[in-house]
């Protein structure tokens, strides 16, 4: 027998000592998972919210609502419709996911709210090429008794997306003739707002540089949570509307709070000199890493 065949197969021979090393090495640090509530999705107990949320999901009488999410908002992170779909009664409320009304996205049930003896009401920003009226609530106030039939109710139909994404979903709807016929448009404007209401809670996500979703100014900008809860306490019809917007707004203002308490305050720190001037410094005092910022401002 020769003496390579007697050492045997060194590669084999490697492959078998570092198995054996790796067995014997200590297990690997892998941090742990968060705790997630099982009711608000969050996790616990640092930013649960459901000490904000109702014992019981709110079951609106004369209103339901329909929210159209675009599947990019689905992806965020911070999003103020799924605090709706917690405080809301699963008949109250319906969140579909598309970029238009038609196709396989609503099912026949939701489109069939949209038709009469239902009025449907789509809450969107005027914009300044509308040829379309555009009613202020105080305006839909007056022609909501006339255009409700006897047995129907109101139909909230939102869509929700950024501003950019939810100009698009709306053109489309437009250009494929999607809107019911009776479907009434909805503004909700500064205006229309007591002194006493506080729009902008939901400001732990960018204000868009544009009039964006259901406000027509800019310093009232507010989230698709907050627009839905005023449209039903002004539009709806509901017997106690102040209850519906206090209980819709608690978590949503505990949500942020909680998110505001775990915000770093922004550092101020110096500027590092041009590029050209740390590579002259390096030849004379090393590498700029070996000073302090201070000194290296002054090389």
């Amino acid at each position: 027998m020769d003496d390579k065949e007697k050492q045997g197969n060194p590669i084999k021979k490697r492959t078998a000592d570092r198995a054996c090393q790796s067995q014997q090495r200590e297990p690997s640090f892998t941090k742990a998972r968060r705790q997630i509530c099982l009711r608000c999705h969050r996790p616990t107990p640092r930013v649960c919210i459901c000490e904000g949320l109702p014992r019981e999901p709110i079951k609106l009488k004369n209103t339901r609502i329909i929210v159209l999410q675009h599947p990019h908002e689905v992806k965020m992170k911070n999003r103020s419709v799924p605090i709706l779909e917690l405080c809301l009664h699963p008949e109250s409320m319906f969140l579909c996911t598309g970029r238009r009304l038609g196709g396989e996205q609503l099912s026949s049930s939701i489109l069939a709210l949209l038709q009469p003896p239902n009025l449907p009401i789509l809450l969107f920003p005027e914009e300044k090429n509308d040829e379309t009226g555009v009613l202020s609530v105080t305006e839909a106030k007056r022609v909501i008794p006339e255009k409700l039939p006897d047995g129907g109710r109101i139909v909230l139909l939102v869509l929700d997306a950024t501003w950019k994404f939810a100009r698009e979903m709306h053109r489309a709807n437009i250009q494929n003739k999607l809107y019911p016929s009776n479907l009434l448009r909805v503004s909700l404007q500064s205006q229309d707002f007591p002194n006493s209401w506080t729009g902008g809670r939901f400001d732990i996500r960018t204000t868009p540089s544009h009039t964006t979703d259901c406000s027509s100014s800019s310093n009232s900008f507010m989230s698709t949570a907050e627009c839905i809860a005023w449209a039903v306490s002004e539009l709806g019809g509901e017997t106690n509307p102040s209850e519906v917007v206090s209980t819709l707004m608690k978590p949503l203002d505990l949500m942020v709070q909680k998110w505001k308490s775990f915000v770093n305050q922004p550092t101020i720190r110096e500027k590092l000199p041009p590029k050209k001037q740390r590579k002259k410094s390096d030849s004379i005092l090393g590498s700029p890493r070996q000073h302090s910022v201070l000194d290296a401002k002054y090389l």
